[in-house]
């Protein structure tokens, strides 16, 4: 169901005033199912804002924002909190890193993927191969600017589906610096999209919805790494985080 811009500025009013109730006082919460309510809720927010067309500025720090509370999720399971469920602090959410990228929050996601990753037991216990595959690749691809053989070639495993191999082409157009196949796959993920965001898709009801933070995330480090790229015209793709490096 398409909203209006009206009913969507509403909406993101109401959504901000809970947010401020909540946890308005700018301290990182102690305990981690608030860490967690609060990491939620500005990746929703800064979603409205991106349609809105709030300052980019305003949705940066809400994203720096949340990277802080990711991290300090892992810091806090690494340093032995009882408190910190494993499903907080597995590659389930790797795409905070993306989310980062795609606003322009570089050192963020560089830092985030950095720190994620390697925490085994919890991984095995929550994280899909799917996920998983993805979040190794693109956490190998950020560190060394290529992704490893083996790497490409578990997430293709899992990325072979019509509606998911896009992404798995633009990380393996990145790792050789193929500009035409980042394109190619591109176009596969704008193609496949809706099929992903229907009841039981991985996008359905999430910000990722309407905005195609994981392929626009991917795009900008191609851009960090000196790609130049053609890239189409759509709605998944606001045009004002693709004008911004």
């Amino acid at each position: 169901m398409k909203i209006s811009k009206d009913e969507l500025s509403t909406m993101y009013t109401n959504h901000l005033r809970t947010y401020h109730e909540l946890h308005g006082n700018g301290a990182t919460p102690m305990h981690p199912n608030r860490v967690c309510s609060e990491i939620i809720d500005l990746r929703m927010l800064s979603s409205y804002e991106i349609h809105l067309g709030v300052n980019l500025g305003v949705t940066q720090e809400k994203i720096e924002r949340m990277i802080h509370l990711a991290v300090f999720l892992l810091n806090e399971y690494d340093r032995g909190n009882k408190e910190v469920d494993g499903s907080y602090v597995t590659m389930t959410s790797f795409y905070y890193g993306l989310d980062a990228f795609a606003v322009g929050c570089f050192n963020a996601g560089n830092t985030f993927f950095s720190k994620i990753g390697g925490r085994e037991k919890a991984e095995k216990r929550t994280d899909s191969k799917f996920i998983s595959s993805m979040g190794y690749a693109i956490k190998d691809l950020v560190a060394n600017g290529a992704c490893s053989h083996d790497l490409l070639e578990n997430m293709k495993r899992h990325f072979s589906s019509n509606s998911l191999i896009g992404y798995y082409l633009m990380v393996y157009g990145i790792s050789l610096r193929n500009s035409d196949l980042v394109e190619q796959g591109l176009g596969k993920v704008l193609a496949g999209h809706k099929v992903l965001t229907k009841p039981n898709g991985i996008f359905y009801a999430t910000p990722d919805e309407y905005i195609c933070f994981w392929a626009i995330g991917i795009l900008k480090l191609a851009a960090y790494q000196g790609m130049e790229l053609s890239l189409p015209e759509s709605d998944l793709l606001p045009q004002s985080l693709l004008r911004m490096r």
